[in-house]
C-alpha cells in the first residue's frame, strides 16, 4: 500500500510517523498474516508507530517547523 511506503519514506527523512489502520494488523486483506506482522516489526524498529483498529473519526495533525 502506498500509505505504508510514504510513511516509511517520511520516517527515514526524520519525520515522526504514526499510521492509523482500520484493521487489527497491517495488510490484513489479501496478504498472509506473517507479511503484516513482519512489516509491523520493521516499522517498529524504524520508530514508526502503528495504531490498529482506528477509524480516524477525529485526528489532529501537528506540524512543527524548526527554523
Amino acid at each position: 500500500y502506498i500509505a505504508l511506503e510514504l510513511g516509511q519514506m517520511f520516517a527515514r527523512f526524520g519525520t515522526e510517523v504514526t499510521i492509523l489502520d482500520r484493521n487489527a494488523q497491517v495488510l490484513a486483506h489479501g496478504y498472509e498474516p506473517a507479511v503484516g506482522q513482519a512489516i509491523g516489526q520493521v516499522f517498529a524498529e524504524e520508530g514508526i508507530s502503528i495504531v490498529p483498529e482506528h477509524w480516524g473519526y477525529k485526528c489532529l495533525i501537528q506540524i512543527v517547523a524548526a527554523f
